[in-house]
């Protein structure tokens, strides 16, 4: 380990005008350097890099006491939808039913994930959308269309909801408000094509749980409910994907079903076409 002056320190300046002198003389003219003005502007160097002597202050956070506090009860909003079973699939009895967190980040990750065809969307925004479109869920819920909740008072609690959790942020609350109120409307491309990964997702979703369950068309009612909801060329390819292998994951259970002469039908009374 060895050191040397800052480049722009008095020091430097004199060790320049000294260069063509010998050792000794260098040594000197430091020397009376440090006993007159202290050891300062002093750099370290080390073989792992360039380290201050003196210890420099971290950055000023940009959080206020009352922002930060926000900021956390915002996580902790977040964390509820960890936790939050998606409210379709409890009552369908599913063991262990995804989050209404899980279902959102995969409906993020393929936004980001796809380049549709149709490139003027802005898909940094359909990232944002698909991540603040069930939002509001934790505070008012999972509310399904079979809890009996007027859809116009389920649109102002999740309005309102949208505006308690955004005054919770800082420069983004606003945009969490519009975004969410974009998806609503449905009237940009934008909003649509989120909407339709959300019920691919709940497809694949419906086509996995079958499978984890061995019951193939156990739960064709959540199929059949995104029938003629897709209309993007990108959705509609994914979703005839989903489609085949599903269709394959039934004819693969007939064909086990014959072998083993069992005239037994599937879980719920349902085979699939």
């Amino acid at each position: 380990m060895y050191w040397a002056p800052s480049a722009s320190s008095p020091l430097a300046t004199k060790l320049s005008e000294e260069s063509g002198q010998s050792s000794i003389r260098l040594i000197s003219v430091m020397l009376r350097y440090f006993l007159a003005s202290g050891v300062k502007n002093l750099r370290i160097f080390c073989n792992s890099g360039v380290h201050s002597a003196s210890k420099v202050a971290p950055a000023a956070s940009k959080f206020t006491m009352d922002s930060a506090q926000n900021f956390v009860a915002f996580m902790k909003l977040l964390g509820t939808l960890k936790h939050l079973p998606r409210k379709g699939w409890v009552m369908r009895g599913v063991k262990e039913p995804e989050s209404v967190a899980s279902h959102m980040y995969r409906m993020a990750m393929m936004s980001y994930a796809l380049h549709p065809s149709e490139t003027s969307m802005d898909m940094t925004k359909v990232m944002k959308m698909a991540l603040v479109h069930d939002l509001a869920e934790c505070l008012i819920g999972d509310i399904t269309p079979f809890d009996g909740v007027d859809p116009k008072d389920k649109k102002r609690m999740e309005k309102d909801a949208m505006e308690k959790i955004a005054k919770l942020l800082g420069k983004n609350r606003n945009e969490v408000v519009q975004l969410f109120a974009e998806y609503e409307k449905q009237k940009s491309a934008e909003a649509r094509f989120v909407k339709q990964l959300d019920i691919l997702d709940m497809r694949l979703q419906a086509f996995e749980y079958e499978k984890k369950e061995g019951a193939p068309g156990k739960y064709q009612e959540f199929i059949d409910s995104t029938e003629g909801k897709f209309t993007h060329p990108d959705i509609i390819a994914l979703a005839s994907e989903v489609d085949k292998e599903r269709a394959l994951f039934a004819s693969i259970d007939d064909l086990s079903e014959c072998e083993t002469g069992s005239n037994s039908p599937s879980a719920n009374g349902v085979k699939s076409a």
